[in-house]
């Protein structure tokens, strides 16, 4: 079985290529993070979903104050989207990921992850809809 982990060089050559999916025209100068982050924002947006980025949550399982982010979050209802993209898939992410999803499930978050490919293809959209009561 291959090694599915990427390396920091592998990981920055991979940055380098830019993804082909996002109109330049439907972007919000606001927006920032991996492209799958903003064409997920776009779909939100195009669907009339108000939502909040980089949402900050602390860690109040034990005494120590990290604290880590959503890539979108709706904290009122505690659902949170992570999409996955390259970065995810270096060697000292996986184990951060995962404590990240464990502390926030503990915490009541109801977390969803997508891939790229899955923001590409609206599926993530989907799923995410009937969550917030949008469909």
């Amino acid at each position: 079985m291959k090694n599915l982990r990427l390396s920091e060089m592998q990981y920055e050559r991979m940055q380098k290529k830019r993804h082909p999916a996002i109109d330049p025209a439907r972007v919000d100068t606001h927006d920032e993070g991996s492209p799958s982050e903003i064409e997920f924002a776009q779909q939100l947006r195009f669907a009339n979903i108000a939502f909040e980025r980089e949402f900050k949550f602390a860690r109040d399982i034990d005494s120590a104050s990290r604290q880590w982010r959503f890539d979108f979050a709706w904290p009122m209802q505690k659902i949170a989207v992570e999409i996955d993209g390259d970065v995810h898939r270096l060697r000292n992410r996986f184990a951060s990921d995962r404590e990240k999803l464990n502390i926030a499930t503990m915490l009541g978050w109801r977390v969803l992850r997508f891939s790229a490919s899955q923001v590409d293809i609206g599926y993530a959209l989907k799923l995410t809809q009937p969550l917030l009561g949008k469909t």
